[in-house]
């Protein structure tokens, strides 16, 4: 493992989740294609934090912004997870009238339905924002998450 990915505060680039993972944003496979070599760097100009599941979705893909990756995982998202995301929305008083058994699984139905529309929303923001992969290391050794960090420039120029 990575030295960078033992720090506590690791976020994924595109979700925002916990980082447990290198994402090569050119990818080795293509190295070993069409360079005919094994290259496996793992340099900060090349390589960005990602959760197992993002760095999952987008594979081998060769997609070289880190905007187009994050739209591009958002979509993967939504398509995996539709049916949790297109389940009902339960309110308090609904969920008031259920019996213990079945309002813990509501509940945690609910809560894996919100987690998935934050992780596609913090995709969809950095897919606007199109970071560099120098802003996205700069804001890991800020401590701050990538969005956090975005939005602080783009205050201090304004």
């Amino acid at each position: 493992m990575l030295d960078f990915l033992k720090r506590e505060s690791c976020f994924c680039c595109y979700c925002g989740d916990f980082a447990t993972e290198c994402d090569h944003v050119i990818p080795v496979s293509w190295y070993q294609r069409t360079l005919k070599r094994r290259r496996t760097s793992k340099r900060k100009d090349e390589v960005v934090l990602s959760c197992s599941s993002c760095n999952q979705i987008i594979k081998d893909n060769l997609i070289c912004t880190l905007g187009t990756r994050a739209a591009f995982v958002a979509e993967r998202l939504a398509i995996a997870h539709r049916k949790r995301l297109s389940s009902p929305h339960w309110d308090t008083s609904e969920m008031d009238e259920l019996e213990v058994k079945i309002l813990r699984k509501v509940s945690a139905m609910q809560m894996k339905k919100s987690l998935i529309i934050n992780r596609i929303r913090h995709c969809n923001i950095i897919a606007k924002l199109e970071p560099s992969i120098e802003e996205f290391w700069e804001s890991y050794e800020a401590k701050v998450s990538l969005v956090e960090y975005l939005t602080q420039i783009k205050t201090k120029i304004s």
